[in-house]
C-alpha cells in the first residue's frame, strides 16, 4: 500500500485514501480522535478535601465536567450543571461522579469519551 500510494504521488495522481487503508499502513489516525481527559488522582475516598487535576491529551480542545453524575452538555445554557474546566485542578468537597469530556475548539462535535471517576469524602 505504501509503495502504491508513493507511486501515485511521485506521478501527480490525485490519490483517496480511507481510514482503513490508513490503519493498515500503520499512520497515524489520531487526527480525527479527541482522546478522553486523564482525571488524577483516579477514583479514591479522601478524609477530607481534594483537587483532582484534568489533562487534555489532545491539543486544542476544552474541557467540561459534571460533579453530580450526569453527562456533560458542552456549551450548555443556563440551568445546566455543567462546567467549563478552566485550568485549575477541580476542588471536591462532598462525595462526586466527576465526569469530565473534551471538546475540539475547531468541531464541537468532535468529542471524546466521557471520563467518569467516583471520588468519596469520609469526614473524619
Amino acid at each position: 500500500l505504501l509503495a502504491r500510494l508513493r507511486e501515485a504521488l511521485d506521478a501527480g495522481t490525485p490519490v483517496a485514501l480511507h481510514r482503513e487503508d490508513l490503519r493498515v499502513a500503520g499512520l497515524p489516525l489520531d487526527s480525527e480522535e479527541v482522546q478522553p481527559p486523564v482525571l488524577r488522582p483516579p477514583s479514591c475516598s479522601s478524609e477530607g478535601p481534594l483537587r483532582v487535576s484534568v489533562e487534555l491529551p489532545t491539543a486544542g480542545t476544552a474541557a467540561f465536567y459534571t460533579l453530580d453524575g450526569s453527562q456533560p452538555q458542552p456549551f450548555a445554557l443556563e440551568g445546566s450543571t455543567t462546567m467549563p474546566f478552566r485550568g485549575a485542578p477541580v476542588e471536591i468537597s462532598r462525595s462526586a461522579m466527576l465526569r469530565v469530556v473534551a471538546v475540539d475548539l475547531t468541531r464541537e462535535d468532535r468529542r471524546s469519551a466521557t471520563e467518569s471517576q467516583q471520588y468519596t469524602i469520609v469526614m473524619p
